[in-house]
């Protein structure tokens, strides 16, 4: 049986063969340089990032501690945490399957991003899982920076859950 496989896959002519090897590999490549795709409503750090000045935000942590950072627009609010070693869980790394990169946000900044866009239910039904929930609680993955939210500060609450 192996013998038979063996004829059966073996090529029978050497001119394909030799045609193949023969082929410069430039002809092979793509000729069109790559273009990258345009960013998305939701940025990762595996995305390109938008060009532009940065913004400053604030984290404030459990504990009162506050820390200043600059984020590039277009970035999540979870990876610029992540990335400054703000003290942020994310256990789902941003693919909206938990709710402990849940935020608090101020009422005016709060009503920026729902001017811009609403919420979607997906966000709304892992935001039903965080404690201490509030009516202006978000999701850090799912808040992208823009200049307009220049100065804004993201409260992390004093408990999360993963309940996934």
């Amino acid at each position: 049986m192996i013998c038979l496989m063996h004829r059966l896959l073996r090529p029978t002519s050497t001119s394909l063969k030799q045609a193949f090897l023969t082929t410069p590999r430039s002809s092979l490549r793509r000729t069109a340089p790559y273009s990258s795709p345009q960013p998305s409503t939701f940025a990762t750090s595996t995305q390109p990032r938008y060009n532009g000045n940065p913004i400053t935000v604030t984290f404030v942590e459990p504990d009162g501690e506050e820390y200043q950072v600059e984020a590039e627009l277009g970035d999540n609010f979870l990876d610029v945490a992540v990335d400054n070693d703000i003290d942020i869980e994310g256990a789902c790394g941003g693919e909206l399957a938990c709710s402990t990169c849940h935020v608090v946000l101020e009422q005016s900044y709060f009503d920026i991003l729902e001017e811009a866009e609403e919420m979607d239910e997906e966000e709304e039904d892992m935001l039903d899982l965080a404690l201490g929930l509030t009516d202006t609680s978000r999701l850090a993955c799912q808040v992208c920076a823009t200049a307009e939210l220049e100065g804004m500060r993201l409260v992390i609450p004093a408990e999360t859950s993963d309940l996934r």
